[in-house]
């Protein structure tokens, strides 16, 4: 249960109690059971009232967003899967749609949870995924969270333009590199990675291949991205890094930036 549907819990929980102490008080009182001082009668109500209130504007609002973020799922979505088969026709059938995927990224904060008490909340940005579009499952539990400026998708919010780069052939020659190593590595190798986020992504068994992403611009500002990704080698690197797909990507990104 998350945060938020916690606290609504909670609220309709105070809101049941407050209503079921004030029928009490109410019926005791008609009954001459005992009496109770029209403050106490009137503070109880009010709190019953109020928590009411809070109850039911907070389903009401929590039930908007539901229906708006599906509504935003279903649009990105199909964005997502006609850029997906568009992307598939300009490589010829020369790569498995089994073998691609698409994925749509905008940056939001990180939630509370995500993040060190001592750090400021409007420093940390992550890339928080809206769809992807993938016919085959691969694993891709590497528990990494991907921000501006780290990997192709992050590379590409941060410089605001393209991004690619064939990941498996890059890092081929530094999978057994130290800590020391790979910190002396220029950035375009490590895209921004930790020697530590490094070798979690590389042990994990995600699938490494070619990487295509363009930016999601919003009011002149970078702010996601749509990225394509296939199998390692040169064919796929020189399908996918071609200008008509990066076109098909930004179709995509700029409908996608009317979405968010």
């Amino acid at each position: 249960m998350g945060k938020g549907k916690a606290a609504l819990f909670v609220i309709k929980v105070l809101a049941a109690v407050a209503a079921g102490v004030l029928t009490l008080i109410t019926a005791m009182t008609t009954a001459k059971v005992w009496k109770f001082s029209e403050e106490t009668v009137l503070a109880t109500a009010l709190v019953a009232a109020a928590l009411a209130f809070c109850s039911a504007t907070s389903s009401a609002w929590t039930d908007y967003r539901g229906r708006r973020r599906r509504a935003l799922d279903e649009h990105v979505a199909t964005h997502v899967r006609t850029c997906f088969w568009s992307i598939y026709d300009i490589t010829q059938k020369k790569i498995n749609p089994k073998d691609l995927g698409i994925a749509a990224y905008v940056v939001g904060l990180d939630r509370p949870r995500m993040r060190a008490w001592y750090a400021p909340y409007w420093r940390l940005k992550r890339l928080r995924r809206l769809h992807r579009e993938r016919p085959r499952h691969y694993n891709e539990t590497t528990g990494l969270i991907w921000r501006p400026g780290k990997g192709i998708i992050g590379t590409c919010v941060e410089r605001e333009g393209d991004a690619y780069a064939d990941v498996a052939a890059d890092w081929e020659p530094y999978l057994k590199a130290s800590k020391e190593e790979w910190d002396a590595l220029d950035k375009q190798i490590t895209q921004g990675l930790s020697h530590g986020e490094f070798r979690s992504l590389v042990d994990s068994g995600k699938r490494l291949g070619v990487i295509v992403a363009s930016p999601i611009f919003k009011n002149g500002k970078a702010v996601g991205c749509v990225a394509v990704d296939g199998p390692p080698g040169t064919i796929a690197y020189n399908l996918l890094t071609s200008q008509a797909v990066k076109d098909q990507l930004g179709n995509a990104a700029s409908g996608i930036a009317m979405l968010v």
